[in-house]
């Protein structure tokens, strides 16, 4: 359970640094066109298509490995205007933190190619 905690407070960790880095830059932005200036330049429409690939994966992550775990749905649907709106360097380590911790409390259910 010690290693679990430890883990877990790794992905926490990992979240805040995710959260202060992004937002950083997003209240620092002055632009009118922030969606727009995403793909103002070869580099940044790289970034840009780089994280909504990623952005789509996590949410179908979020719902294939949060029901397999059996985290609630409730949960698994703040996750998505969590990783919209604050940031998926936010809410996907978010996200393996609670796994990592509702891994190591509780034994996987049982699925039909274990019975």
């Amino acid at each position: 359970m010690r290693k679990t905690r430890i883990v877990a407070g790794i992905y926490f960790a990992l979240a805040i640094g995710g959260l202060i880095a992004t937002w950083y830059f997003n209240l620092s932005y002055r632009g009118s066109d922030y969606i727009g200036d995403w793909f103002a330049n070869p580099a940044s429409s790289s970034a840009a298509a780089d994280i909504i690939t990623v952005l789509f994966v996590t949410l179908l992550f979020y719902f294939i490995e949060g029901r397999r775990i059996g985290l609630p749905w409730w949960f698994l649907l703040l996750l998505v205007p969590m990783s919209i709106g604050l940031a998926v360097a936010f809410a996907f380590p978010f996200f393996l933190g609670v796994r990592e911790l509702t891994l190591g409390r509780t034994p996987p259910p049982i699925t039909r190619s274990d019975a």
